[in-house]
């Protein structure tokens, strides 16, 4: 199954409903952590639809935003969009964009910074959209510093194809739709992370998506939950 990104997702109905379930998130995440250095981690694709409400309290929040792109096509002509372009320029003491996969958990990477361990708080938004496969969940469940949010999205049917599946994620000829959210609830409370919420959704009827939101302390899941 093909689940590429496609720029017609980022108007699909349901990904924007996800998308403000993420949205009131990150805002109490900032609330809860009022005045503290926090960084905000994510996969903007072509919208930089979260990243532009983020930006309008960085300064005020102070939330340092890293942004990543492995795909080399989307980041291309991204970079060729005047009004990234001007979004990237005028946000340069806040915000960093780099063509390269994110980073695990607990680490940043940018022009400024390199690739570094990060010691603050974390909001981590890693919207796959694909299989969730070992590499992913092994990145997806590292811990990094205490009161972080991590939101994760993939793809909730099949693994088929996939070589780097995890053995008791099947459910039957490369499945996973009935095992997945007990899976991946399980390996992210082995690594101290506590499930906030679960969302399923489809941006077409082919392509249904698993969306969980996690954080790393008791505190921060009573603030978030509240």
């Amino acid at each position: 199954m093909n689940t590429s990104y496609s720029p017609s997702i980022e108007k699909n109905n349901e990904k924007i409903k996800a998308r403000h379930m993420v949205a009131g998130l990150e805002a109490k995440f900032e609330k809860m952590l009022k005045g503290k250095e926090k960084a905000f981690v994510g996969l903007p694709a072509t919208g930089f639809n979260l990243e532009r409400h983020v930006l309008k309290r960085a300064r005020q929040e102070n939330v340092k935003l890293f942004c990543y792109e492995g795909d080399g096509i989307v980041y291309k002509n991204n970079m060729e969009t005047p009004r990234v372009n001007r979004l990237l320029d005028q946000n340069r003491d806040v915000l960093s964009y780099m063509e390269v996969p994110l980073p695990e958990n607990g680490y940043v990477e940018s022009p400024a910074t390199g690739r570094a361990k990060y010691t603050n708080p974390m909001f981590i938004w890693r919207d796959y959209c694909g299989v969730a496969n070992t590499e992913r969940i092994e990145e997806s469940t590292r811990q990094c510093a205490p009161h972080s949010v991590v939101v994760v999205t993939f793809y909730a049917k099949s693994g088929r194809g996939c070589e780097t599946l995890p053995i008791p994620i099947e459910d039957g000829d490369g499945n996973y739709r009935r095992n997945l959210e007990p899976y991946l609830l399980e390996r992210f409370a082995e690594q101290g992370w506590i499930n906030i919420w679960s969302h399923r959704y489809s941006t077409n009827p082919y392509s249904p998506m698993l969306m969980m939101a996690f954080t790393n302390t008791l505190k921060a899941h009573k603030f978030l939950t509240a």
